[in-house]
């Protein structure tokens, strides 16, 4: 029994050892099949279908803030006149809905904010043919432009109350402009006599640009200013200033420097409140004042532009009524001399043409406005004024006065302001007759005045 266990024994040893070696067998080819395990199906969603949107046409709008209109001149350029409006190209090409900006054509008519300041810029001779008028607008009085040919109306000023006539300085580009304080204006405005109130000087560009307040004063003082008036180069300003019975003669450069007391007066006549206006002689070198003497008569003075000025005493003891004004000495022509106007002895007033350099009276006459630019000359008559020209001609005007015009600078034109009514345009040599302006215009200047005494 017992050999019969060892061989088989020895067999199934043997057999083990040689299962267990072909496992280990490194070229076995022997493959394990691994199932991937299920997942769900992905859903694929139908295509939807598209749905054609038609595009709504967008509308361009005109700017709707842009009032006035500019004809497009020859060598025009949209990048040229944004840059003259002082906007961008871009701004000027939307606000007049063009799809290009090199679109321009001769006669094309755009929608600017300013077409008085774009003329004038575009003009060469814009200054001459530019007139500039204070339009009372119901709590305001601002200063507004137009053209001699009554295009592109244009206010220049806004929230101001301008209590007297624009005064413009010999090249015409600069304007003078006296205004009620913002610290004196009445609650009865429309009460009050605005040429009566304590007042600031302003100066500005014909165009309306560079509006900056030259003169002022607080709300504790009350002073009460006369109308500026321009050196002959354009350089400087006089004025008096005034507060009870004491003023001051001051000259003061345009750009604001170099402010001076040239005289110390009274220089308020009896019974207002606002002082004469100083007269700057023609060459630039004196200025002519009128004083008040405490026997209420008055003086009248020359003096150099300059501070503390010894005076020299033209004329003396006399009853006010006008001027000074520097006038030709002979009629029409002739040196600059001084006029006054003063009452005589059945309280008429006179005007006189005096001596500059000792008062001696040279001749009477009457006064008279005149167009150094052309042979016309106007004066007050009974009924209103009288147009009157070298060769004869007289065109009379009824219910006006000689302080509601203003000549051109060239030709024979007028411009009239006639309060409520507007503004007319006349052409003296065509007796032609046009209105321009619709609406208020209390003061009107077109160019410096200029006045002669002629018999």
């Amino acid at each position: 029994m017992i050999r019969f266990c060892y061989p088989f024994i020895i067999v199934i040893f043997f057999a083990l050892i040689v299962g267990c070696a072909s496992k280990a067998t490194p070229n076995s080819r022997t493959v394990v099949e691994v199932s991937a395990t299920p997942r769900p199906t992905d859903t694929i969603p139908p295509p939807t279908a598209t749905i054609a949107l038609t595009p709504i046409p967008t509308t361009c709008v005109i700017n709707p803030t842009w009032q006035d209109t500019y004809t497009v001149q020859a060598g025009d350029t949209l990048t040229q006149l944004a840059y003259l409006l002082g906007i961008s190209p871009e701004a000027l090409q939307t606000g007049n809905c063009l799809e290009q900006q090199d679109f321009l054509y001769v006669g094309q008519q755009l929608y600017v904010p300013n077409a008085f300041a774009l003329s004038i810029a575009t003009d060469p001779n814009a200054a001459s043919t530019s007139i500039l008028f204070v339009r009372n607008e119901e709590e305001f009085y601002n200063l507004w432009g137009v053209r001699a040919n009554g295009v592109a109306p244009q206010r220049l000023t806004t929230n101001m109350i301008i209590n007297a006539p624009p005064v413009r300085s010999s090249n015409l580009s600069q304007v003078a402009l006296r205004g009620v304080s913002s610290f004196h204006i009445p609650t009865n405005l429309s009460e009050s006599n605005i040429e009566e109130l304590p007042s600031d000087i302003w100066l500005v560009s014909t165009d309306g640009a560079g509006l900056r307040l030259l003169v002022e004063q607080g709300p504790r003082d009350m002073l009460y200013r006369s109308l500026p008036t321009w050196s002959p180069d354009g350089t400087q300003i006089a004025f008096i200033e005034q507060r009870d019975a004491v003023g001051s003669l001051i000259v003061i450069e345009a750009n604001g420097k170099n402010r001076q007391v040239v005289y110390t007066a009274d220089f308020t006549p009896l019974n207002r409140k606002v002082p004469i206006i100083p007269a700057w002689s023609p060459d630039g070198t004196q200025i002519a004042v009128v004083a008040w003497n405490e026997n209420n008569t008055a003086t009248l003075y020359t003096l150099p532009p300059q501070a503390r000025a010894q005076p020299s005493l033209i004329y003396d003891n006399f009853f006010y009524y006008d001027g000074p004004l520097w006038v030709p000495q002979d009629g029409l022509s002739g040196s600059p001399t001084l006029a006054i106007a003063q009452f005589d002895r059945h309280f008429r007033p006179i005007w006189q043409v005096l001596d500059a350099q000792n008062g001696t009276i040279i001749r009477t006459g009457k006064l008279y406005l005149i167009n150094a630019a052309s042979d016309w000359f106007v004066t007050t008559n009974n009924d209103g004024i009288a147009f009157y020209s070298a060769d004869g001609q007289i065109i009379n005007i009824m219910g006006l006065s000689i302080n509601k015009i203003s000549f051109a600078p060239e030709d024979a034109q007028v411009v009239i302001a006639l309060g409520n009514i507007g503004m007319d345009y006349l052409r003296l040599d065509e007796s032609l007759r046009q209105h321009i302006i619709s609406g208020s215009v209390e003061y009107v200047t077109w160019s410096p005045l200029r006045y002669a005494i002629l018999p």
